[in-house]
């Protein structure tokens, strides 16, 4: 085997190094996808389920809160 061949099989080995570690860094760039993926649906569905909790309290709720009440009850009411 001559230098030249060397050489080539050198290169060889370099280009299919080259490709496999391309191949694993799409991997994990597809890997990394699926995680910020996977995270951004657990994150809608915390949002979701206290969404649907609220609903669900508003229906039972059937007395006066804070909001409801006349700032001031002593004036402007029909028993003033």
């Amino acid at each position: 085997m001559d230098i030249d061949d060397e050489d080539a099989l050198d290169f060889e080995e370099f280009q299919r190094l080259q490709a496999y570690y391309a191949h694993q860094f799409h991997l994990l760039e597809e890997e990394e996808q699926l995680l910020y993926t996977s995270a951004d649906m657990i994150g809608f569905g915390i949002e979701e389920s206290h969404r649907i909790q609220t609903e669900q309290r508003k229906e039972r709720r059937l007395y006066l809160t804070r909001p409801n009440l006349l700032p001031n009850p002593r004036v402007s009411t029909p028993w003033t």
